[in-house]
């Protein structure tokens, strides 16, 4: 499935069968042709981090088909990394108005994009989102942890279950 193309991820989810126990979202696009926009409008680094998933996971649980938990792969970009000279997001009002400049790709308009950036800025609104759903579905578990961090020592793993 191609997260980026939402008719892709649409027909993904009508061709799983029954439900799953859990779900693993990582994917990720960074780089100059991460900046355009999709058919649906949005920029390729938003639709591949975060909208794909969004209705990927969102349409298992409409159809109650999502067992108990959903990881969503984030990044050290939400937080900067200097020494591969990524800034971390900075926001003026954290508002919806503001994110979705983001989403759109206006929030560059008039100045030099920075893919960089705006992979950190995707990833944040990724980990708020499963923060609101987490809040929505208490019964259920989702989880945002960041693939460079390394476990910690004997740290369990999902495992025995069916996941997409």
């Amino acid at each position: 499935m191609d997260v980026a193309d939402l008719g892709s991820v649409r027909a993904g989810l009508a061709a799983i069968n029954g439900s799953v126990d859990a779900l693993v979202m990582n994917a990720g696009v960074i780089g100059p042709q991460s900046m355009g926009l999709t058919a649906d409008g949005v920029t390729t680094v938003f639709a591949t981090n975060v909208l794909g998933h969004v209705v990927l996971l969102e349409g298992l649980l409409a159809e109650d088909r999502l067992g108990e938990v959903a990881v969503l792969a984030g990044s050290e970009a939400v937080r900067g990394v200097p020494k591969l000279r990524m800034k971390g997001p900075s926001w003026v009002s954290h508002s919806a108005d503001e994110f979705a400049t983001v989403v759109d790709g206006s929030y560059f308009a008039g100045k030099k994009p920075d893919f960089n950036l705006a992979f950190g800025q995707a990833k944040y609104i990724g980990a708020l989102w499963m923060a609101y759903l987490a809040r929505q579905y208490p019964d259920r578990r989702f989880i945002t942890v960041s693939p460079a961090t390394p476990p910690a020592p004997k740290q369990p793993v999902i495992s025995h279950c069916r996941c997409v």
